[in-house]
């Protein structure tokens, strides 16, 4: 096991579309100078050529003005048009495709959280990543959406490098904690209800400045737990690590750890999802390699993140990853991701009691579409059902693909597939008491948009029309 030094850092915050109106204008600026020189090119006279009469001149000045401001004005509706016409909002929890925002760019949601008990609640946080420019650098880009998917709010934060926001948790007093990284290392950002402040923010940088990613975010009570990874690297090996921290509500380091599972400095550990249980144990979830391939990593550490146990699956052909875990309100720890089967990736889910002992043989269940499927985010409702979503090949692209067992893992009760027809690629799933959450990316042809759909607890796409758009 190795440990890093700590690194904490304070951020700024820079808005969305002040961005954009700068990169468009540099843009059409740019232009102008550049048609202005051409235009001075036209009409200069070639030496030795002899003069141009009055009138001649006057038609020749008058036609190339002209065509300089036809040029002009195409430029001015190709840079701001489809700004316009296709950045922004788009859509409600009763549109067939759900809520959908994009920047023009690229754009690419990850996770979301439900605050179900702030005044007009529930509000539903969707953070992934947004770039206006399809080369440009990634932002964090954070969503408040109201119950019916009209959005109330949103946050950027872009530091000039690319900054890709990965998970999200709401704490008790409605505050969003979001986290992912920049720049290759750790940025998390408490933010409040609604998004117009940031709070607390801080990063974390290993010893060398090689890649660290946060993944996942968590909270208990007024504490914030953080999962991912850091890179460690010395003269002769360089690995990833396991890494865990708690913070306080400041974000402040109370304790952390980074593990190398089997102590073997060329294998990869990598933390992809955290939950934690009524008692404070922290669970955390992601991969291992074994020296062949990469299994299941599941890990329950104390409330000082000392380890308590730890169990790992090897599906036997290939690749295994974690990237979803839950507790269940008996205490049972279900975890999912994709496991390779030898010809393509299937959702695996498998259910541990909290000591991590496998309950039943039966407690793990496979979904196989014939193509690869890969499951990614995890939610259990009042009751005890399971919902995992992710994705689904159908042969031709990728498909939302969302899924409900039972609380043993046995039955099916319902699955639902979103496609647009192009790349639907979901990630996050939240639940309340009423609604399932989903969100995502989705391909537009072009570039790739968040998409957020909601459904009701049988996974029918729920319709009800938007209610008035309300804060706090």
């Amino acid at each position: 096991m190795k440990r890093s030094n700590l690194n904490y850092e304070p951020q700024k915050m820079i808005r969305t579309a002040p961005i954009i109106l700068m990169k468009c204008s540099c843009r059409v600026y740019s232009a102008f100078l550049s048609l202005r020189a051409l235009a001075k090119q036209s009409l200069s006279v070639p030496s030795g050529s002899r003069s141009l009469s009055s009138d001649y001149r006057s038609k020749y000045n008058l036609r190339s003005v002209t065509i300089l401001f036809i040029i002009l004005i195409f430029v001015l509706i190709n840079t701001f048009i489809p700004i316009i016409l296709y950045a922004g909002f788009f859509g409600d929890f009763s549109q067939p495709g759900g809520a959908v925002y994009d920047s023009g760019g690229l754009d690419e949601g990850y996770a979301i959280a439900v605050d179900t008990f702030s005044p007009a609640g529930p509000y539903i946080y969707v953070v992934g990543t947004s770039s206006p420019s399809i080369s440009g650098a990634k932002g964090f880009f954070i969503i408040k959406y109201n119950s019916s998917g009209i959005m109330v709010s949103s946050a950027t934060f872009d530091t000039g490098y690319d900054d890709e926001a990965r998970g999200v948790a709401v704490d008790g007093s409605g505050n969003v904690i979001v986290t992912g990284f920049t720049g290759g290392d750790w940025l998390t950002i408490k933010y409040s209800q609604d998004l117009s402040t940031i709070i607390s923010s801080a990063t974390y940088d290993s010893t060398g400045g090689y890649p660290d990613e946060a993944e996942a975010v968590t909270t208990y009570g007024s504490n914030i737990i953080i999962a991912g990874f850091s890179t460690y690297n010395d003269l002769f090996f360089s690995d990833t690590e396991f890494l865990i921290q708690k913070c306080d509500s400041s974000l402040n380091v109370i304790a952390w750890v980074a593990i190398d599972y089997d102590n073997n400095d060329s294998h990869n550990d990598k933390a992809y999802a955290v939950t934690v249980d009524s008692s404070g144990y922290i669970y955390a979830a992601g991969f291992t390699e074994n020296g062949t391939d990469k299994d299941y990593l599941i890990i329950k550490f104390d409330p000082n993140l000392n380890i308590v146990s730890s169990t790992t699956y090897n599906g036997g052909y290939g690749d295994d990853t974690a990237y979803g875990i839950i507790i269940d309100s008996l205490g049972n720890v279900i975890v999912t991701g994709e496991v390779y089967k030898g010809n393509n990736w299937d959702y695996f889910t498998i259910k541990y009691n909290s000591d991590l002992t496998q309950i039943l043989s039966s407690s793990s269940t496979i979904y196989n579409s014939g193509y690869s499927d890969y499951a990614y985010g995890i939610a259990v409702d009042n009751y005890g059902n399971i919902f995992v979503t992710g994705w689904s090949g159908n042969g031709s692209n990728w498909d939302y693909f969302t899924i409900k067992y039972n609380s043993d893992l046995t039955t099916v009760l319902s699955s639902t597939t979103y496609d647009s027809g192009y790349d639907d690629v979901a990630s996050g799933i939240a639940v309340d008491s009423n609604y399932v959450y989903v969100t995502g990316r989705s391909y537009d042809g072009t570039t790739t948009n968040f998409r957020t759909i909601r459904y009701d607890l049988n996974l029918t796409q729920d319709t009800t029309p938007p209610a008035a758009v309300t804060d706090l």
